[in-house]
């Protein structure tokens, strides 16, 4: 599934994110630890192929996970920091894949747990 567009909905209080037919919402609020994705630049967002209520943002300073659709969401990779784009391998969806807007390439292998930094 490609984002086709990810806009706020101030009024809901969520980011709005349009894939193909689907539309996610995904509440400002329920995320531990601050800072959370609120009121924040989205510079990157992916969601597990294999399974939609898996999804990650890549942001200024912090990676977050949603197990649940974007209902909560948690910190994850707490020496991540300046992200530009995350991406999960659709062969093997616990492959994720964040960029730095350095040009800094980290991967984890067991779905956001531990990052290896890539050569």
């Amino acid at each position: 599934m490609k984002i086709q567009s990810v806009t706020h909905n101030n009024r809901k209080r969520a980011f709005q994110v349009k894939m193909s037919k689907k539309l996610f919402q995904l509440p400002y609020s329920k995320v531990d630890p601050q800072p959370s994705p609120a009121n924040q630049t989205v510079n990157g967002f992916a969601v597990d192929p294999e399974n939609p209520k898996a999804m990650y943002v890549a942001m200024r300073d912090a990676l977050f996970k949603s197990m649940d659709a974007g209902q909560s969401w948690k910190r994850i990779g707490n020496d991540l920091k300046n992200l530009a784009a995350v991406n999960i391998n659709p062969k093997k969806p616990k492959e994720i894949c964040v960029s730095t807007a350095d040009g800094a390439i980290f991967i984890s292998a067991d779905a956001g747990m531990n990052w290896k930094t890539q050569q």
